[in-house]
């Protein structure tokens, strides 16, 4: 997903790099994109995160 956003952030630099016309709302789009894309990386951290914890709950239950 990642990977994704950035190519699109890439895709519409050069989009507003090439049409002036755009360029303040494109700038706009890409700094929602960047907020996007660290929302999508803490995401993913806390459910990596969370699925450790799963998975040592689990253990320390099959061990007691």
């Amino acid at each position: 997903m990642v990977v994704a956003i950035d190519d699109l952030i890439l895709r519409l630099r050069t989009i507003t790099a090439s049409m002036p016309d755009v360029a303040q709302q494109g700038e706009g789009l890409i700094r929602k994109l960047h907020k996007y894309r660290e929302i999508i990386i803490r995401f993913n951290n806390a459910m990596a995160e969370l699925n450790l914890r799963t998975i040592k709950f689990n253990h320390s239950k099959a061990i007691s």
